[in-house]
């Protein structure tokens, strides 16, 4: 404890001074663009490419552990492996070398959902491809459900993983960064770690 108090001596405490609550982003009316330029390696051999990624905000609300837990297993199915749902058209598209965004993410205070591809041609059609595809393959889960098999073999996954946290030598580390998920924003740190009643 000595040796913390060193390190952490300096920040003193956080109780009781000022409005330190993270709002909630508010929900925008229409799809909106964001475009970054980003370094590139001026030397590097391979052509200029762009990443294209399409997120969507959750609504302002934390989300229940069944909720959460039924999106985790939506992810899995989504993009959970190299022939899931949604992964396997971006990959077999060629239209980027790999996929990016993550899927669904409840680490930060508002729940998002972002998939896209990386190392996409530039321009503004490629761009456009690669949007239409996520769109287009969306709606046609949407419309078409998953098979049962799929659905049973993403429970026993997320189930699997799951319990192996409790086995794993990282487990103190695993269970800490559960717990702030939800601790850092005011929540309670142990529902997280709760999986079966």
């Amino acid at each position: 404890l000595a040796l913390l108090e060193s390190w952490l001596a300096e920040f003193g405490s956080s109780r009781g001074g000022g409005d330190e609550q993270i709002p909630w982003q508010p929900a925008e009316p229409e799809p909106y663009e964001v475009s970054e330029p980003y370094p590139v390696d001026a030397a590097a051999a391979a052509a200029p490419t762009q990443f294209v990624t399409l997120g969507w905000l959750f609504p302002p609300s934390p989300l229940e552990p069944s909720k959460k837990l039924a999106w985790g297993v939506l992810n899995d199915l989504l993009l959970g492996k190299p022939s899931a749902a949604l992964q396997q058209p971006l990959l077999a598209s060629k239209l980027g070398s790999a996929v990016v965004g993550g899927g669904y993410g409840a680490s930060l205070q508002q729940a998002a959902f972002s998939v896209g591809l990386k190392g996409v041609a530039p321009g503004d059609e490629a761009k456009g491809r690669v949007s239409a595809l996520i769109l287009e393959t969306l709606d046609s889960i949407a419309e078409s459900g998953f098979e049962q098999s799929a659905v049973e073999a993403s429970m026993n996954t997320i189930e699997f993983r799951l319990r192996a946290a409790s086995a794993s030598p990282m487990k103190g580390l695993s269970f800490m960064m559960g717990a702030l998920s939800e601790w850092v924003y005011g929540r309670d740190p142990i529902e997280p770690l709760r999986f079966e009643e």
